[in-house]
């Protein structure tokens, strides 16, 4: 099985949109295993322990999320949903380090 990051917008100072973007997340770990990936979305697992609001625990989750992303295979972007800062960090960082970058769409809910 190919070690797949995802890469998603998921922080939203909107509820609606908070919910709209986790949602996403699952559909988009949902496609990768369906694809027979393993996926693993740092954005998504970090944040239940960390709190997004406070920088440096965002710091925190994202270098964590980088350390899984320097073993992965390959870094699925999923783009429906555009582009976010936090996106633009992990992506910047993957070209960086030559690291495969696909960009997927599955469209929006």
């Amino acid at each position: 099985m190919k070690r797949v990051l995802i890469e998603s917008p998921f922080k939203s100072d909107d509820p609606i949109t908070a919910r709209i973007y986790k949602n996403y997340l699952s559909r988009a770990i949902f496609h990768s295993l369906a694809m027979g990936e393993a996926p693993f979305a740092s954005h998504g697992f970090y944040t239940q322990y960390l709190d997004d609001e406070i920088d440096e625990e965002r710091k925190q989750g994202m270098s964590a999320g980088f350390a899984w992303g320097e073993v992965a295979d390959i870094i699925a972007v999923y783009a429906d949903y555009g582009i976010s800062y936090g996106m633009s960090a992990g992506i910047l960082k993957w070209k960086s380090l030559g690291t495969p970058i696909v960009e997927r769409l599955i469209g929006k809910m």
